[in-house]
């Protein structure tokens, strides 16, 4: 009962490290519309309280344009304003619309979080390897090192 115990809680802790992993870190300062137009990154964008990741922003003839991808929240709560699909990104006419604020991704933020995470899976799993290797396993046995987890 105790290995499943110890199982389930690496279990546990492997899930949050790999939810980790596909994380993304965005800028805590906001940027104006001109430089989301501007930017080439990913972006948040904070609308009616509710924040929408996009892939980029274009104004075209008096038109507020943004790509998203196809299968996100935005696209799925505007599909009615749907302009064009290329690929994986769908355009959408925002026109009319007040956009409170967009955020640029942290590319270094969002690199490192994904490192550390790798980094953290690997020594976990080689912790177990070792403790497991040793001899003592997860069967709670007095012999070799003690594994606290």
């Amino acid at each position: 009962m105790r290995t499943i115990k110890k199982l389930k809680a690496l279990s546990y802790l492997l899930a949050i490290l790999i939810l980790a992993q596909s994380c993304s870190v965005y800028n805590k300062t906001t940027i104006s519309q001109q430089e989301a137009i501007r930017s080439e990154l990913p972006l948040k964008m904070r609308m009616n309280g509710k924040n929408y990741k996009i892939q980029g922003v274009q104004l075209e003839q008096e038109k507020l344009l943004i790509k998203a991808k196809r299968h996100s929240k935005l696209v799925k709560e505007f599909a009615s304003r749907y302009v064009s699909m290329d690929g994986k990104t769908v355009v959408i006419d925002m026109t009319g619309f007040k956009i409170d604020s967009y955020r640029e991704k942290n590319r270094t933020g969002s690199t490192v979080l994904t490192v550390l995470t790798v980094a953290g899976v690997a020594m976990t799993l080689g912790i177990i390897a070792f403790a497991i290797s040793w001899g003592g396993g997860f069967s709670g046995a007095a012999s070799g090192p003690i594994l606290i987890l």
